[in-house]
């Protein structure tokens, strides 16, 4: 039996327009779940029409300029992270969704220890092993009975998942896109990695959708005591407020799905 390899018939105009396809039937069936976008992408930008850096000489910046601008440009790339992951998921890139998500958690991470240890700054900027392996060195941190860095366990934790399923190229970022087809009439069968990952049901679509949106609440949840300092007439605690609200909203939706999917799960149990 030969097997052809799927490159003889891919062509990069089917892609795009699959892609586009993808994209317009997420938005319309996820209606929904893309409500709290708009959300989540307006508490990122409310503090920042208020900041501004002072920086009037770039060529001789201080050391606390330095600081700001690094932790700043840092929370700037989770936010853009937040719009490739979403644009990601919803044209079915589900792996590279986890990966831009992987990348804005250790960002996030970074932005923690460099508030923390401003002094280290040097380091980051050397891409020193402990900012190389920031998620490393903030485990090892938190081993300490009072965790140095408290409400990093959930990221780190979908850190893990990221990378099993998002960043490297062992098997279980490809296994699930391989497909070998069944033999036609010549007895041929195609052996083939699929460019788009569409969950099993729109529910569990919605589960992805809707623990990514969590995630990167998070992610701005731990930076907002830093950015919001830095916003000049910003009310910080009505942001926390906001974002705390929200945050709850989304946690609420995510536990919403899971029990449908659980139920849906012992039904199909139950008829084997």
């Amino acid at each position: 039996m030969t097997q052809p390899l799927q490159s003889a018939k891919t062509h990069l105009l089917e892609f795009i327009g699959a892609e586009e396809t993808n994209l317009l039937v997420s938005v319309n069936l996820f209606r929904r779940d893309m409500d709290a976008f708009p959300k989540l992408d307006g508490l990122f930008q409310a503090p920042l029409e208020t900041i501004d850096l002072k920086v009037r000489d770039r060529q001789n910046l201080s050391a606390d300029d330095r600081h700001r601008m690094t932790v700043l440009a840092l929370y700037l790339y989770v936010h853009y992270h937040l719009y490739s992951t979403v644009t990601n998921i919803l044209r079915c890139h589900l792996s590279d969704a986890f990966s831009q998500t992987r990348k804005a958690i250790d960002a996030t991470l970074t932005v923690c220890r460099l508030v923390r240890q401003p002094e280290t700054l040097a380091q980051y900027h050397e891409r020193h092993g402990s900012y190389l392996n920031i998620k490393r060195t903030v485990q090892e941190a938190n081993k300490n009975p009072d965790a140095a860095y408290p409400d990093t366990e959930a990221l780190i934790e979908f850190h893990e998942i990221c990378s099993q399923y998002g960043s490297h190229a062992d098997a279980s970022a490809f296994v699930h896109r391989i497909e070998i087809t069944e033999p036609n009439e010549l007895g041929k069968s195609l052996f083939r990695v699929h460019m788009f990952q569409k969950p099993e049901s729109d529910l569990e679509f919605r589960y992805y959708l809707v623990q990514l949106i969590l995630v990167y609440t998070r992610m701005l949840w731990l930076m907002r005591d830093f950015v919001g300092a830095q916003a000049e007439n910003f009310d910080n605690s009505d942001w926390a407020n906001a974002i705390r609200a929200f945050g709850k909203s989304v946690e609420s939706e995510k536990s919403e799905i899971e029990q449908k999917i659980g139920k849906m799960t012992n039904a199909g149990d139950a008829t084997e």
